[in-house]
């Protein structure tokens, strides 16, 4: 009798994932999940109180270590440089953030809208733009321009995660988008 709850449990989840992943968080509703799952919204409320709970178990996990790896990665103590090196120190860093959670991550920064998570995008763009102008001479800031730089790189992070073909394939266009980031933003440090 557990293992039928844990198979319906994981049932609700791997619906649930797929509808936030299709059409957000904002524009599912439970009963969409319960009919695709077979069951009545009433059952669903048996494993989780709400839309907003079958959510958070999707996604928690992912968020914080995300974050975690995230937050350690800019608060390193070295001078940033614009080598090889870096941009596939980068690329790795950004690899292994989204590898295996690439829908988690899609769903965090893209379909969060009505959640508390709704703000994960803005945190990390926040955290990247801080930064990049640690690293800048007051004389040489452009926020502006460090924004766009940001907003750019995360867009086609986003649409790496969106078209994840494989971990080669993603990993060598992380890559190259690291390089043409790294490349950009060197213009900032001379």
């Amino acid at each position: 009798m557990q293992k039928q709850k844990k198979e319906i449990r994981d049932k609700i989840l791997d619906v649930a994932m797929k509808r936030f992943y299709a059409a957000g968080y904002k524009n599912t509703l439970t009963r969409q999940i319960a009919s695709d799952v077979g069951m009545s919204v009433s059952n669903l409320y048996k494993y989780f109180r709400n839309k907003e709970d079958v959510f958070e178990t999707l996604v928690s996990g992912y968020y914080s270590h995300y974050l975690g790896t995230f937050n350690k990665f800019i608060s390193h103590e070295n001078d940033d440089h614009f080598d090889t090196d870096a941009a596939q120190t980068l690329a790795q860093a950004i690899f292994e953030s989204i590898k295996g959670h690439q829908i988690e991550f899609v769903v965090l920064v893209a379909k969060s809208k009505g959640t508390k998570y709704a703000s994960f995008r803005q945190e990390i763009t926040s955290g990247l733009e801080k930064h990049i102008k640690r690293g800048i001479q007051e004389s040489r800031r452009d926020e502006y321009m460090i924004r766009i730089f940001v907003e750019n790189l995360f867009n086609g992070i986003i649409e790496i995660a969106k078209d994840y073909r494989s971990d080669e394939w993603a990993f060598n266009n992380l890559l190259l988008l690291a390089q043409y980031h790294i490349k950009g933003i060197s213009i900032l440090y001379e």
